[in-house]
């Protein structure tokens, strides 16, 4: 009976991410073209911070629990799946042609990726670590928002979501509150049965929690990939990674905590080359095929195969 009500609370986690994926699409486009904003700054902010808070929300709540390797593990599990997931089955669904230059932030996102790696190296996160990282990175994004900001491009298309300024917001905030509260289900369902068979925190925080986590920003992506907003899906993916890391720098300045040897040894290190992987895909212009596509995707299979032979 146990495992029959957490499949119950996976599923109806999914319908949750899906309708509110599909909101927060459509009213980011929406308040998007109202304020005369690119849809790519739209993914860059509002899809990616509202898709990056249960993120925040399982990291937080797992260090304060003494739950570290859930927290570590959930962010570089959720970068690598942003990337190798999250672009593998949008460009598998349908190709994607970029129609703005996302090099800077993918190039950002592998240094502070790597930057990490030796922060963690001694096996914690401290306090004043986590203030630096989120000290370097907020004003890092707040630029790369102004220079996206300035480049020219269509405005988005016509959407469903009308009226005024007001119910355009309230819409997407509820989307985004559905985002939230449909990956919380979907982790607890799906950590509770991961547990019962006995895997390793590390290794569910960096599979079931980050696939779980990194669900927002899939159901948001194909969203935006099914009405042809390629500029919010890729956009989604390139900011929700460097929040990502803000995430990780806000939990351990809350609540330091200790980081398991194989963080800093492989999964960081993964999920850096895994943004380089991405870069050619992030350039103005480039089209993300079905064969690209299908190589993230057996990259990613790899770094599950590889976590949970750990």
């Amino acid at each position: 009976m146990p495992a029959l009500f957490e499949i119950i609370i996976l599923l109806v986690g999914i319908t949750g991410l899906w309708v509110g994926a599909d909101t927060a699409v459509n009213g980011a486009a929406a308040l998007a073209r109202r304020a005369h904003v690119h849809p790519i700054v739209a993914g860059l902010t509002v899809i990616a911070i509202g898709t990056s808070l249960p993120e925040l929300i399982v990291c937080l709540i797992a260090a304060l629990k003494g739950s570290a390797d859930i927290a570590a593990g959930n962010i570089t599990g959720s970068n690598v799946a942003n990337i190798c997931l999250i672009l593998g089955v949008s460009a598998a669904a349908l190709p994607m042609r970029t129609p703005q230059g996302l090099r800077a932030e993918t190039i950002a996102a592998a240094l502070f990726m790597a930057t990490l790696i030796p922060l963690c190296g001694d096996g914690n996160l401290s306090r004043g670590e986590g203030a630096a990282i989120t000290a370097l990175l907020v004003p890092l994004i707040i630029l790369l928002y102004l220079r996206q900001a300035r480049k020219d491009g269509p405005l988005p298309a016509a959407h469903p979501v009308s009226g005024g300024m007001g119910r355009i917001l309230a819409v997407t905030c509820a989307g985004l509150a559905a985002l939230a509260l449909g990956s919380d289900l979907v982790v607890e369902g799906a950590a509770g049965i991961a547990r019962g068979a006995g895997v390793p925190e590390l290794v569910i925080g960096a599979s079931v929690v980050a696939v779980g986590t990194s669900l927002p920003e899939l159901a948001a992506s194909m969203a935006a990939v099914a009405r042809r907003e390629n500029s919010i899906a890729i956009g989604n993916v390139a900011g929700s990674n460097l929040f990502n890391i803000v995430i990780l720098g806000l939990t351990s300045l809350v609540a330091p905590f200790s980081v398991d040897a194989e963080v800093p040894g492989f999964q960081m290190p993964f999920a850096a080359a895994m943004s380089l992987v991405a870069l050619p895909f992030m350039k103005k212009g480039a089209t993300t095929g079905r064969g690209a596509g299908a190589v993230l995707l057996l990259l990613y299979g790899f770094f599950l195969y590889r976590i949970f032979q750990w």
